[in-house]
């Protein structure tokens, strides 16, 4: 009986073994094969400090900015409040391997909006200075100013990108928002008429 036991014993440990070594052996081949192994991420936790922020990374999800009327305007300007209007703004990006979410979780509008600029630049090299670069979000008296950097990125290719850059902020009932760049007013949304992108978008 004893041996019975031993050799079951044995054959289990065996097993477990042999479980470990393939669930590392397919890490490793996912690796190699150059198929991203991509981490489930927790959703992001609420903004609770009166004018602060927290900025969309550029990985955050796997979309990117659609194209709009450059001759109407520059830059994009945005603030979205809703995922129509995120859909509006952003298109998927379907890569196999790729599970990252196409957009946030339409929980997270309930409670934050996110401000976006965007500008078609030539492509700047890889580690470059940032294109875009934070200075100071902040609301008064129903109006939200995003105040932020923008400089074109030296020795650059000859193509062009799209850069954006995006802050979630926290929701309440905003009249206006003025995008302030490199110290000078860009632009202004006028929330309260349902203005809430430049160009005007069509989703609501």
């Amino acid at each position: 009986m004893q041996r019975i036991f031993n050799g079951a014993k044995k054959s289990l440990l065996q097993g477990q073994t042999l479980n470990w070594v393939v669930g590392i052996a397919s890490v490793a081949w996912l690796a190699l094969s150059g198929v991203p192994v991509v981490a489930a991420t927790a959703e992001p936790q609420p903004i609770k400090t009166a004018n602060s922020y927290r900025t969309l990374g550029a990985g955050d999800y796997q979309s990117f900015i659609k194209n709009w009327d450059q001759q109407k305007s520059p830059a994009l300007l945005a603030v979205i409040q809703t995922p129509a209007q995120w859909e509006t703004i952003f298109h998927p990006a379907p890569v196999m391997g790729n599970r990252r979410p196409f957009s946030p979780d339409p929980k997270l509008f309930s409670r934050d909006l996110l401000l976006v600029v965007a500008r078609v630049v030539p492509s700047p090299d890889p580690g470059g200075h940032p294109v875009f670069k934070v200075e100071k979000v902040g609301a008064s008296q129903g109006e939200l100013t995003f105040s932020f950097r923008f400089a074109e990125p030296p020795n650059a290719k000859s193509y062009t990108v799209k850069e954006f850059l995006g802050v979630w902020f926290p929701k309440a009932d905003f009249k206006k928002a003025v995008f302030i760049e490199n110290g000078k007013e860009l632009g202004l949304l006028d929330l309260a008429q349902g203005q809430w992108s430049v160009p005007p978008a069509s989703s609501n």
